[in-house]
């Protein structure tokens, strides 16, 4: 195990490294693209099953209800009338289970969308990638970073303690959500297309519940992907707010109290980039309409999850806050002792 010294040296020596070497664009990309290639072929496959099983269930389903008509219609203008709602119904669930592959990513592009638009308030909607999310903290960091570089040696060495505090901030609050977005589109990929096989189950009335549970998951997931995308579009104008407090610098190192200022912003918002999700879901899998048992338990899962995750955070900042509070009376004792002199 490390010792706290050579801890902290590794530390700043992973966080300068982070902050001044080119950006390895594109990474957290190509795992969601490889997770995309991995599971392309599992929608198709899974509504290959959904078929076989929606035909035998339809032929059941046929056969039970000409049957119940045939003994509770008194009049052939019920019968057909009844027989008639129900080749509607049929057909209703043939378009869906048709169409799966067409309207499922549809409905969870719709939402991304929507929650990029929204995040934007308004005007074209872009949205982010996880690499492009992780970019924005990386720039940050060069940016906080090059404010040491024109400054004295003892300015360095007094300043360098905040600055890689809200480097680490920045990081790890930002880079939260480029996560959160990762395993939100992964966990689309898996659950979504290894599970469509449950639409099959539409195809009669006692097992309809199973594909209201489909439905349930896609109503969960793209929630979570409009809250996501959301937050993604609001990253942006949390980096530009940041990158603008440092430009006010004038390429010199930033006080305490704003090198402090911007790496609470970041871990803020990170605590909330990947706690809302989850909660959203939460209270999406617990809606009366939907009642699915299994959704509710992997979200309340992830949100104790989420919530030890943040109280580590949490106590990691304190013991940064700690940290930094003692290099800031450090050096104002250093620069009262030079003026002394």
């Amino acid at each position: 195990m490390l010792k706290r010294p050579a801890f902290s040296v590794v530390v700043l020596i992973v966080v300068f490294f982070v902050a001044t070497s080119p950006a390895h664009a594109g990474l957290l990309d190509d795992l969601q693209n490889f997770y995309l290639n991995a599971t392309f072929g599992w929608m198709n496959a899974a509504l290959d099953v959904a078929r076989s099983i929606f035909l035998a269930l339809i032929a059941l389903e046929v056969i039970f209800t000409l049957v119940e008509l045939l003994f509770r219609q008194r009049n052939l203008e019920d019968y057909v009338g009844s027989l008639t709602l129900k080749l509607i119904s049929i057909g209703i669930a043939v378009t869906l289970l048709t169409l799966a592959p067409t309207w499922i990513p549809s409905i969870l592009s719709d939402f991304s969308r929507m929650g990029t638009y929204i995040g934007q308030g308004g005007g074209t909607a872009n949205t982010l990638t996880p690499s492009g999310i992780m970019q924005i903290s990386q720039n940050l960091c060069v940016m906080l970073w090059n404010t040491l570089q024109n400054a004295s040696l003892m300015t360095k060495t007094l300043d360098i303690i905040p600055v890689v505090f809200a480097m680490l901030m920045i990081l790890l609050g930002i880079g939260a959500l480029a996560v959160q977005f990762l395993l939100t589109m992964v966990e689309a990929y898996i659950i979504l297309g290894g599970t469509a096989f449950l639409l099959g189950f539409i195809g009669s009335r006692w097992t309809m519940t199973w594909a209201e549970r489909y439905f349930g998951m896609l109503a969960v997931i793209a929630v979570k992907i409009l809250v996501v995308s959301l937050l993604a579009a609001f990253a942006t104008q949390v980096g530009n707010e940041i990158a603008a407090m440092i430009q006010a610098s004038n390429g010199q190192p930033m006080s305490v109290p704003d090198d402090l200022i911007i790496g609470t912003a970041a871990v803020i918002y990170g605590v909330i980039a990947w706690s809302a999700p989850i909660f959203v879901a939460k209270l999406m899998g617990t809606a009366p309409a939907l009642q699915f048992r299994s959704v509710l338990s992997d979200v309340t899962g992830g949100a104790q999850v989420a919530g030890a995750a943040v109280g580590v955070v949490a106590g990691g900042v304190g013991t940064a806050v700690g940290a930094v509070g003692g290099a800031a009376a450090s050096r104002n004792s250093i620069r009262s002792a030079a003026a002394v002199e």
